[in-house]
């Protein structure tokens, strides 16, 4: 931004006589016998005097002549004396501001109290009567506007790069750190546009309000705007000065909408879970019956305080920052592609140039590292794309960020996301920023304070369940075919889905499932697949799961491929490795998954690179099968597992395992599982099922426990030893004869208990 129209001999210092005493404030001189200021500054004023270039060598001092105020725009002109013998100075230079979507970089100087100093003391002059001088230096004030906000209130609200600390309480009762800028003028380029006026305190530190010039001289009654352009020597009206925000390049334009076609192309497609034939992963426009989901905002200075649901589009869509919080399956990642599609395919309603969306998938970037959005861009479009136009989306604030899965990244690496954030959102005040997570696992805290506003994403209503549970029959319906039997399977489809319905708004278990929008395209899929029935716990209704996805589905998918490859090559049967065998039968599958679970909820893990995941493959395979290769495990995986491993693939990319997200509260009950105690087994289904409780809390020391229980020592629950210690009264002590001592227990699925009271 060039600052040669800003002279620092003409920013002024108003020292002010009225009868509370003396106070001051900013202002600069636009002509050779005005000075513009603001007009509450030069309430009960009795005397004015005007400093330029306060103590510096070349400081002068004049007293005011007269002063013309306006209450209503806030801005003042006070007239001088100009110094004898002083040469001619050009009239500044003001324009206006048009009401279009763009971030303004301006600056302003004043001399605000936070910038209070006092003079160091020669300490070779102490004891001679020498003291310290207290004065008021300059604050040169860059930031930026975003041009749309505050327009009822008809101000500019300015975002500064720097902004001040808190006042101490000792600072004379001063309610803000920036009294004493008020009255500096607002510049814009070489223009004057405004004059700074307060700082609201329920803004942030690092936000000031300024006073448009435009609109006060439009505002004038005809005799004052006649004086104001004596003094000032500016139009009559507003629309004769200079446009200063800058109009969009045309080349710029095309390319932003040629690049919001292809998002709008690229995120309208979801998924509803099971709906394809085998379990084949589909996606489906959003048009075919996505269902919007619903928001409510948490009051950061209390966790209990929650607003009422409102649906995400109209919570999110003028949100500048925003933390959404949701557990696992609750479509979060569905959300966010949701919102980038909205905005790429929806013109602005005022008329204004539509953002430009760029969606991150953040388990994908290698080291936590997200790329420039230049290298977002996809490579078709890189070729057209206008030199520089990310900076001038950037500049003007039509870039809008959506971050998804921050709690994916590991808890080290969230440092570079971090980072990345801060120094677009503080280099361009005026970019949006959307960050999708998991509750408890990020340091919210962080966000918080850079103005991220947090939302919780609510589980579905009963009205949305009905509108999903129609919406996947619906895509089942639209997959079979224009024969006789396509409309008989459609029939059958069609009473399925009124079955379903009804067994959901009769059994409590299952209806809370189904809020979830990943199981309740579980449980569409499950009933389907067993005939219109449901199991009646949730335990049960796992287990089917699992027996889908494990063996049901990848064994229709083996027979459909080996008949896909049969017709490829003229009837006879395919390659070997065109239709190959599980690793693991069920079983077998599942004990593996069961013992990397385990391993993860012990060691507190959401996340597995490609290289620990094969380590954990490899220790975890003993005992099961001596042939198992690790890597076709880890493969199974992004492939064929479907939601019991919901992984993402991507070059250096992590397995994410999901897990249940617990409250904080909870989560502070259970922290110290790594020291976890072992009860009885049970056994269901024909498998070994091994509960633990959280020990009480002086067992984090070692000293409390109860007898025939295990400490696990490190990570690995296979180095357990047993524990001779006393139970307390509370506790039962376990009969089984798996769990005493001199005998390990086996590996199994785990539940936590928190610490008895």
């Amino acid at each position: 931004m060039s600052t040669a129209s800003l002279d620092r001999a003409r920013v002024a210092e108003l020292l002010f006589t009225c009868a509370e005493g003396r106070r001051r404030d900013s202002g600069y001189r636009v002509t050779g016998d005005a000075v513009l200021t603001a007009a509450h500054v030069l309430k009960g004023a009795v005397s004015v005097d005007v400093r330029f270039e306060p103590d510096l060598p070349g400081e002068w001092t004049t007293t005011a002549v007269s002063w013309s105020a306006d209450a209503a725009s806030d801005i003042a002109v006070v007239t001088v004396t100009p110094r004898p013998d002083e040469p001619a100075l050009p009239p500044a230079r003001f324009g206006r501001i048009r009401a279009r979507a763009a971030q303004l970089p301006v600056q302003a100087v004043g001399f605000p109290r936070w910038k209070l100093r006092a003079d160091r003391v020669d300490p070779l002059a102490e004891g001679t009567g020498s003291t310290a001088t207290r004065y008021r230096d300059s604050a040169h004030v860059v930031g930026s506007v975003a041009v749309l906000s505050q327009w009822r209130e008809r101000t500019l609200e300015v975002v500064v790069s720097a902004r001040p600390a808190p006042l101490a309480p000792e600072n004379n009762g001063a309610v803000s750190p920036w009294e004493g800028m008020s009255g500096a003028a607002l510049w814009a380029e070489d223009r004057i546009v405004g004059v700074v006026t307060t700082h609201h305190l329920g803004d942030d530190l690092g936000i000031l309000t300024a006073a448009r010039f435009d609109l006060a001289l439009d505002g004038l009654d005809p005799d004052r705007r006649v004086l104001l352009r004596e003094l000032l020597s500016v139009p009559e009206q507003s629309a004769q000065l200079p446009d200063v925000v800058p109009a969009p390049d045309q080349g710029d334009e095309e390319f932003a909408d040629r690049y919001r076609g292809f998002m709008a192309r690229t995120l309208d497609r979801f998924e509803f879970f099971g709906v394809g034939p085998h379990g084949i992963t589909r996606r489906h426009r959003f048009a075919t019956g996505y269902v919007p989901l619903t928001v409510s905002r948490r009051d950061p200075r209390d966790e209990a305080i929650v607003t009422a649901g409102i649906r995400a589009d109209q919570a999110l869509g003028n949100r500048s920052r925003a933390l959404v919080r949701g557990v696992a399956g609750s479509g979060k990642s569905t959300l966010l592609r949701w919102l980038g599609f909205r905005a790429a395919r929806t013109p602005s309603e005022t008329g204004e140039p539509a953002p430009v969306p760029f969606v991150l998938e953040l388990a994908r970037f290698e080291g936590g590292r997200p790329p420039s959005l230049h290298e977002l861009i996809a490579p078709v479009l890189r070729p057209e794309m206008p030199e520089g136009w990310i900076r001038r989306m950037l500049a003007a604030g039509r870039v809008l960020l959506l971050l998804d899965g921050l709690d994916e990244i590991p808890p080290r690496e969230r440092m570079h996301i971090e980072e990345w954030v801060e120094e677009h959102v503080e280099a361009h005040p005026g970019t949006r920023c959307i960050v999708t997570t998991r509750p408890s696992i990020v340091a919210e805290q962080w966000w918080a304070d850079r103005d991220f506003q947090q939302y919780d994403l609510l589980s579905m209503s009963r009205h949305s369940i009905d509108e999903y549970v129609h919406g996947w029959h619906e895509a089942a319906r639209a997959d079979q075919p224009g024969t006789a039997s396509g409309d008989e399977i459609r029939k059958e489809l069609t009473h399925c889905e009124r079955q379903l319905l009804i067994t959901l708004s009769n059994r409590s278990a299952l209806r809370g499932m189904s809020a979830n929008p990943l199981l309740c395209g579980l449980l569409c899929a499950l009933h389907l697949e067993r005939g219109e029935h449901l199991p009646e716990s949730r335990k049960q209704v796992y287990d089917d799961a699992l027996e889908l996805l494990l063996v049901r589905w990848p064994h229709l998918r083996r027979r459909y491929r080996a008949r896909e490859g049969g017709e490829r090559n003229g009837g006879f049967a395919p390659a070997s490795d065109t239709v190959s065998e599980p690793p693991l039968r069920y079983e077998g599958m599942l004990k593996l998954l069961q013992r990397i679970a385990f391993w993860l909820v012990l060691n507190r893990q959401l996340v597995l690179t490609p290289e620990l995941a094969r380590r954990r493959v490899e220790s975890s395979i003993i005992g099961l099968r001596g042939d198992v290769d690790p890597d076709r495990c880890c493969d199974i995986w992004p492939t064929k597992a479907g939601s019991y491993a919901n992984c993402r693939t991507a070059p250096s990319s992590s397995y994410t395992v999901p897990s249940a997200t617990t409250s904080p509260r909870r989560r502070r009950s259970t922290r110290t599982t790594s020291r976890c105690c072992w009860t009885t087994p049970t056994s269901r289904s024909g498998m070994t099922w091994w509960s633990w409780r959280a020990p009480m809390p002086a067992h984090q020391n070692g000293s409390s426990c109860y007898g025939s229980c295990w400490r696990v020592a490190g990570p690995n629950p296979a180095t357990a030893t047993p524990c001779t210690c006393s139970p307390p009264p509370s506790w039962s002590r376990p009969t089984s004869s798996r769990s005493r001592p001199g005998t390990r227990p086996t590996y199994g699925s785990s539940s936590t208990t928190p610490w008895p009271s």
